[in-house]
C-alpha cells in the first residue's frame, strides 16, 4: 500500500476518532512522561578521536550515526519520523480494535470498518 493512501486513510480514520477515543480513555490516561525520552546533551555519541574545531558535525554525530537503524523505506530518522511511524502504529491498531469487534452498535465505528474493508 503507498504512503500517501494510508496517510490518506489514516486521515479519514483520525477524524471521527477522536471522540471514540477521548470517550473510552481513562482521565489522565494520555499524561505522562515525554515520548522522546529525557531532553539534554548526549555525551556518549562524541567522537573522541575528532577534533571538534575541525569537523564538529562529526566529532558530535559519529557515534550515532555509527549505530542509528534506519527504518525500511525510510531515507531519514528524526523527530517527526519517530512521530510519523508512531502515528501509523497507533491508527493501525485502533482499525485492528474496530475491525476485531462483532458488536455494530456505534455507527462510527461501523464506518470506519466499512471503509477500511472496501479499500482493502
Amino acid at each position: 500500500m503507498h504512503v500517501i493512501s494510508k496517510w490518506l486513510i489514516g486521515l479519514v480514520v483520525v477524524a471521527p476518532l477522536g471522540n471514540i477515543a477521548s470517550a473510552t480513555a481513562e482521565p489522565g490516561a494520555l499524561q505522562g512522561n515525554p515520548m522522546m525520552g529525557a531532553w539534554g546533551f548526549e555525551s556518549q555519541y562524541l567522537a573522541p578521536n575528532v577534533v571538534p574545531g575541525n569537523d564538529f558535525y562529526t566529532y558530535v554525530n559519529e557515534g550515532w550515526i555509527k549505530q542509528a537503524e534506519f527504518p525500511q523505506g525510510m531515507a531519514k530518522m528524526d523527530a517527526f519520523t519517530e512521530v510519523f511511524l508512531r502515528s501509523e502504529r497507533q491508527i493501525q491498531a485502533i482499525i485492528d480494535d474496530i475491525l476485531a469487534q462483532t458488536d455494530s452498535s456505534d455507527p462510527h465505528r461501523q464506518q470506519i470498518a466499512d471503509l477500511y474493508r472496501s479499500y482493502i
